[in-house]
């Protein structure tokens, strides 16, 4: 059994390319997807492609680099993002 297998990979860029190949492979490994592209007649075509109907495969044309049209952009600008480094307690 491969690592990835029952688990969930959401993959951009899967419409051709390293995006494609990924999407192929993990599918055939039983990961379940979620797959975007720009592009909908390639993001169709990468889904015919997949080796394993059987495993659940959704899709979405989207074009991340837009942040206006992209999911949860009604926030003008994503939260800052904290980063807190813990001391360590050697005693």
């Amino acid at each position: 059994m491969a690592y990835s297998t029952g688990k969930l990979a959401v993959i951009t860029g899967a419409g051709s390319g390293i995006g494609r190949a990924l999407a192929l492979r993990l599918n055939g490994e039983g990961c379940r997807l979620l797959l975007s592209d720009i592009n909908p007649e390639s993001l169709e075509s990468t889904l015919k492609a997949l080796p394993r109907p059987d495993v659940s495969t959704q899709t979405r044309v989207l074009d991340v680099a837009d942040r206006k049209r992209s999911p949860g952009s009604e926030r003008e600008d994503p939260p800052a993002c904290e980063h807190q480094q813990r001391e360590s307690q050697q005693s």
